[in-house]
């Protein structure tokens, strides 16, 4: 998947590599050598070849020659890097440890508990999938991998003469955000901090090409490419599409709502000079905590299925998928399409 996602995103990019290239007349005679060699490089980088994350070529180019300059050579940045390989080593450990033995243990004692079984089960496999981010993030840490990030000059006048950017900085690459995660304020910081990279991967080359035939049109495309690059398998797009709709729902339904009640309750936080007169007040943290708790509701029920069972080995069918979700009374889907009617009707 993560090579598939790399070959796409670089041959998008073919237009700005040789805009690139031709800065440098010498290079361009080399030009199809220099980009095949390139494209080797990157795809199969080793740091990203077996958790992944994806990142972007244009990035990977300018380290290969050395454009950025991200931070000279020190021992003081070496032990910096060591020391944060170390500590996302040890939190990646953390959430193997927790996803098989904690979990597999609390599962065996659960089983007459559906709801509970169920949100145990699905924070299994979400803290596994944190388990393979953090390691891809310890990865690229080794490899010096770093992103770039534009900082905003505060003096107004500088920034009229220079422009709006004056420098950057660079900060290691961030896969996932568990916290988040675990507790979201909606679902839509859930499909954001999932995979970051991937998320942008989407959004970049599948959401905006798209976004001109209209946003539904737009996001069901990006769940659609999800799914082919995971493998249609039924499992999974029954989960990315129903976790899509559902945040769909939720970004429409809390944005009028939040246009409605003048309160800072949409599924993204607010700017600090948002124009909603009702910001720091108990009601609004209470909407925000009940949006958070329903979040983590829709989150146990969508990836029960996702269990420790014998039938893992062996591959999950549709039936299995449909059982679980049946055994809890397709409850999530119940309340997302009430949802939506009270969005309708409100």
């Amino acid at each position: 998947m993560i090579i598939i996602m790399k070959c796409i995103s670089f041959s998008m990019e073919r237009k700005t590599f040789y805009e690139m290239i031709n800065k440098e007349p010498c290079i361009h005679l080399w030009a199809p050598l220099h980009r095949g060699l390139l494209w080797l490089s990157y795809c199969l980088c080793p740091a990203s070849l077996l958790f992944g994350p994806w990142f972007n070529p244009l990035r990977y180019e300018q380290i290969i020659r050395n454009y950025a300059n991200d931070r000279p050579f020190s021992l003081k940045n070496t032990i910096i890097s060591l020391f944060q390989t170390i500590k996302l080593f040890g939190l990646s450990w953390f959430y193997l440890s927790y996803s098989t033995c904690f979990t597999h243990t609390l599962l065996s004692i659960l089983k007459f508990q559906p709801w509970l079984y169920a949100y145990f089960a699905s924070q299994s496999f979400r803290f596994s999938h944190y388990f393979v981010c953090i390691a891809s993030e310890s990865f690229m840490t080794i490899l010096g991998y770093r992103d770039k990030y534009p900082i905003k000059s505060s003096d107004k006048t500088e920034t009229k003469e220079k422009g709006s950017v004056n420098n950057y900085v660079y900060k290691p690459l961030i896969v996932t955000r568990s916290l988040y995660i675990e507790f979201p304020r909606s679902l839509v910081e859930v499909v954001i901090y999932w995979n970051l990279p991937m998320h942008n991967w989407l959004k970049q080359y599948v959401y905006k090409p798209l976004r001109s035939f209209g946003h539904v049109y737009a996001i069901l495309g990006t769940y659609t490419a999800s799914s082919l690059l995971h493998g249609l398998n039924f499992q999974l797009s029954a989960v990315l599409f129903s976790i899509g709709i559902y945040a769909y729902i939720e970004y429409v339904f809390r944005e009028k709502l939040a246009k409605i009640l003048d309160a800072c309750i949409a599924s993204r936080p607010c700017p600090e000079s948002c124009c909603h007169s009702n910001k720091n007040i108990s009601w609004v943290y209470c909407c925000n905590v009940a949006f958070s708790c329903l979040a983590i509701f829709h989150l146990a029920y969508l990836a029960v299925m996702f269990d420790t069972s014998e039938q893992q080995f062996q591959g999950y069918n549709m039936w299995h998928t449909i059982s679980k979700w049946y055994n809890l009374g397709f409850l999530s889907h119940i309340v997302a399409f009430g949802n939506f009617l009270f969005y309708i009707y409100l």
